[in-house]
């Protein structure tokens, strides 16, 4: 993504699709950002899904959405299957909800520029 493009906050796209699915049960991992004053473009997450073929269907039709919304026909999905123990956060819609309330982006410009 490109600064001054009308691109997404990855994070914000991917926390938007969880509140909108009921597949995703838990998040067991999420991953963002490469720099403190960079939008995030990417974003890596390990979650646990109840139902394979809807959890792709939404995911389908939201990214659509997004592309549109976005002007951004390249963005992407990868799903791949990760066989690890890890510990899951269940209550992933609350925490969900939480994270996609924190504010980003610039609050206050500095009153020092002109």
């Amino acid at each position: 993504m490109e600064i001054g493009e009308n691109h997404g906050n990855a994070v914000e796209v991917l926390l938007g699709f969880f509140q909108k699915t009921s597949t995703v049960l838990g998040v067991a991992d999420i991953q963002a950002g490469t720099a403190s004053n960079v939008i995030p473009s990417r974003v890596d997450t390990i979650i646990v899904i109840s139902d394979e073929i809807q959890f792709r269907q939404e995911l389908s039709e939201y990214l659509s959405y997004i592309r549109t919304q976005f002007d951004c026909p390249d963005i992407t999905f990868d799903i791949e299957k990760v066989q690890e123990n890890r510990r899951v956060i269940t209550d992933a819609q609350a925490l969900f909800r939480h994270i996609h309330a924190i504010p980003v982006g610039v609050m206050k410009m500095s009153e020092k520029i002109t």
